[in-house]
């Protein structure tokens, strides 16, 4: 029996997209505790692994490292350093998976690795030599699912994992985030209003996520407006919110303007989030957490992109999903803010072709819903 530490830093997506590879090295590996390495931001008020994973069974605990000090912080971080190698030696690991970011370097890498050489681990395996080199020519070429790459990568290490598009992303949703939506919802004053045991949203439910931490990622708030107008008067949907506590004014503008909608923004917890985006027809929304939590959920997406990143790396996982995506002269830029283009990859998505696409999933799900009965 091993214990296995697992090093992932980031962010609430890329936490998820790794959950395929987080299900493969505990169900393949000899292991009887698994335990999460991630960073934390000092400055900043993002949400941790832990908040999502801890129910999950994945891992048997979480260990964490400061990351975004400035000076007078430095005393203070090197402290927590010294506990973390401190702690590292102590648990004698017997092994660490490396699940390295795109953009790590071999120096960071070989800095990462010798630190936890001397901390007692022996047996290291890193992803970092499974990437590949992609073309920076235009148009970006469509690129491996960061998802897949790491169940690649775990393949090559003599793990057993599934086939590509096929991992899991299973977040084990339980009681707890059924009470915890149904809550929410007895304090909007919404009672439920279908018979089904299973259900806990209005049955016209669809998911939305209007924010993004990021500026050059954000559709422009009037598209959306559009689009689910179309969608209230054509199918009578109910659009629910999900995002963090900065969306939750925006989300209340268009609940304003459109006459319905619930709002759920920095109302749930992650894992309550999770719950009530299973209950939704559809996610319709930008490139951020919000959206890979609605495809944990099992959840179809419609999903607007922009082009600071290659096409393929980060869409929602699996298949059924509609992508939306213009490549332009630009494309590959990882801003995070974009002033100078004013988001022409963005801008040049309209709300009638996402419209059509989300007209597409209903019409699916429509279908299915016909064959069960």
């Amino acid at each position: 029996m091993k214990k296995i530490l697992v090093f992932r830093p980031g962010q609430l997506g890329d936490a998820l997209v790794c959950l395929p590879a987080l299900h493969a090295i505990r169900e393949s590996s000899d292991s009887n505790k698994v335990v999460l390495l991630h960073d934390l931001h000092l400055k900043k008020n993002y949400v941790t692994p832990e908040t999502l994973l801890s129910e999950t069974g994945l891992l048997d605990d979480f260990l964490a490292y400061p990351i975004g000090y400035n000076f007078p912080q430095r005393i203070y971080v090197l402290w927590r350093l010294l506990k973390l190698f401190v702690r590292i030696r102590l648990e004698h690991f017997d092994c660490v998976f490396h699940l390295e970011h795109e953009t790590k370097t071999k120096n960071k890498l070989l800095r990462d690795k010798l630190f936890f050489r001397l901390a007692g681990i022996k047996e290291q395996f890193t992803t970092f030599q499974f990437r590949q080199a992609y073309s920076k020519e235009l148009p970006l070429e469509n690129v491996e699912h960061e998802s897949d790459f790491f169940l690649r990568a775990l393949r090559a290490m003599g793990l057993k994992v599934p086939v590509a598009g096929k991992g899991n992303m299973n977040l084990c949703m339980g009681k707890r985030e059924s009470l915890e939506v149904q809550k929410w919802l007895e304090k909007l004053g919404v009672t439920k209003i279908n018979n089904s045991n299973e259900r806990i949203l209005p049955a016209a439910s669809i998911g939305v996520g209007v924010g993004s931490k990021m500026q050059a990622k954000r559709w422009p708030i009037s598209n959306f407006y559009d689009v689910l107008y179309r969608l209230i008067q054509d199918y009578d949907l109910v659009p629910v919110f999900f995002g963090g506590s900065e969306d939750y004014e925006f989300a209340e503008e268009l609940i304003g303007k459109l006459g319905s909608g619930l709002n759920a923004c920095g109302e749930l917890s992650l894992r309550g989030a999770t719950r009530a985006l299973q209950d939704c027809k559809f996610y319709l929304g930008n490139d951020t957490g919000t959206m890979h939590l609605a495809v944990a959920a099992g959840t179809k997406c419609v999903a607007i992109f922009s082009a600071r990143d290659y096409p393929g790396r980060w869409y929602p996982y699996g298949e059924g999903h509609q992508i939306h995506r213009y490549a332009v002269d630009c494309e590959g830029c990882m801003l995070y803010s974009c002033y100078d283009e004013k988001k022409k990859c963005l801008t040049k998505i309209t709300p009638d072709e996402v419209y059509r696409s989300c007209q597409s999933i209903l019409n699916v799900t429509l279908k299915a819903s016909s064959a069960k009965r």
